[in-house]
């Protein structure tokens, strides 16, 4: 009997939840409708994945890969992308660490088809850290999809510390706020004909993460990371794949030992839902890249969660960024606008 009565609470909760945000469900399916009906016209070879790296500040050192694509720029062909980031991140374990910061992030992309086989690029960004304004939305967020909040109902909202404390008792703050010039890398990809066929793709994508980052989270050398990039393309889905090693040469910074060696993976799915609307999701995944400060994970995960369409010749990819596993060490939230266009 009280396990029926808990049953039937939990419902008249459940019911509850769904009639006082009904208003939020009519907005999301309105809005899917309206897109579906607006008269597309689909770019080729457009990328329809979020190539959104990590920018929890400890890893904000550093290279990180993201998802991306098997595909290359046409040959003689550029693609232009540009990226709008919005990151909100809180984990307390003091006196380990203490993370509470929000992060914009203006993120530009130049690829060229150099040859049919060879794509080159560089990508540079533009970076805003502080207390901001989402604290309170994030808690709400939390609330509604039944996500732990990790102690930020205890906390003033949009505050700005990022502190830690390593294995040898030094205590540091990095003061980071305001706006500064982040990252510079350049990239390949080789696109691997002898693997290619009708519906799949096989391309080597190299990066190399240039120090020329200035104010907050600056290191003094390089980073590389190599790895394949596989693509599947069947008939009413596309499952695209990375693993990636990555070597940094700056091994101390602000306090932090890093890891010289750190591995990365992940796998998206692209998924039709009209003609000119897709879902598009991903897993990635990475070793960490930090020695010195406890409790830090071993590892970090974020599930990437977008809609991708097209406008004449501009791919829109809009979505949200998520950490399942583990809470601790990662960003709560990342809100993303991507843009990318072949010219």
């Amino acid at each position: 009997m009280i396990k029926s009565g808990n049953n039937t609470g939990r419902r008249r909760n459940f019911l509850n939840h769904i009639r006082s945000n009904v208003n939020a469900y009519i907005f999301f399916i309105a809005f899917i409708v309206l897109i579906a009906r607006i008269p597309f016209c689909a770019a080729e070879n457009s990328v329809n994945i979020g190539e959104i790296a990590d920018v929890f500040p400890f890893s904000a050192y550093h290279l990180s890969t993201a998802p991306t694509t098997a595909r290359i720029a046409d040959q003689g062909n550029f693609r232009l992308s540009q990226q709008l980031l919005i990151s909100n991140s809180y984990t307390n374990e003091t006196p380990s660490y203490l993370v509470d910061i929000e992060q914009y992030s203006l993120v530009s992309a130049i690829r060229y088809g150099y040859s049919e086989n060879l794509e080159v690029g560089a990508k540079f960004n533009i970076d805003w850290q502080g207390g901001g304004f989402l604290d309170h939305s994030v808690n709400q967020w939390h609330d509604f999809f039944g996500l732990p909040q990790g102690g930020r109902e205890n906390i003033e909202d949009n505050q700005n510390t990022v502190s830690f404390q390593n294995k040898n008792d030094e205590i540091s703050n990095i003061d980071a706020h305001g706006y500064s010039f982040g990252k510079l890398s350049l990239e390949a990809k080789y696109l691997l004909s002898d693997l290619r066929t009708k519906n799949t793709k096989t391309t080597i994508h190299s990066i190399l993460l240039l120090p020329v980052a200035s104010d907050y989270y600056q290191q003094d050398s390089f980073d590389i990371a190599l790895g394949p990039v596989f693509e599947y393309q069947a008939s009413n889905f596309t499952i695209t794949s990375g693993l990636y090693y990555t070597y940094i040469n700056d091994t101390f910074e602000d306090g932090i030992k890093f890891n010289q060696h750190q591995v990365s993976s992940f796998v998206n799915f692209d998924i039709p839902l009209y003609e000119n609307l897709s879902l598009t999701t991903s897993l990635w995944s990475a070793s960490s890249n930090v020695q010195n400060v406890p409790k830090l994970p071993d590892y970090q995960t974020y599930l990437d969660i977008a809609l991708s369409f097209p406008i004449s010749t501009t791919n829109f990819v809009v979505g949200f960024r998520e950490n399942p596993i583990p809470d601790d060490g990662t960003t709560d939230i990342t809100f993303f606008l991507q843009m990318a266009e072949n010219l």
